[in-house]
């Protein structure tokens, strides 16, 4: 869960917003491969404007860590 949150939290802040948008408008999705990626809807999607948004998140024991790219 932290983790998921991370990943939202990061991708707010590569976009310049901080949590002025819904949570909800930025869904974390796996690959089959297992690769993690964003499924943005909403103002989440118009953020971004077609630009790549590329996601990694790494977590143990008690610590989760997201990053986010975004480029246009």
């Amino acid at each position: 869960m932290a983790a998921m949150f991370a990943a939202k939290e990061a991708f707010l802040k590569a976009v310049g917003t901080g949590i002025t948008i819904p949570l909800t408008d930025v869904e974390i999705s796996h690959t089959p491969s297992g690769q993690p990626v964003y499924c943005l809807h909403g103002k989440a999607a118009e953020l971004v404007c077609g630009g790549q948004v590329l996601l990694s998140i790494t977590h143990e024991k008690g610590m989760a860590a997201a990053m986010c790219v975004w480029s246009i």
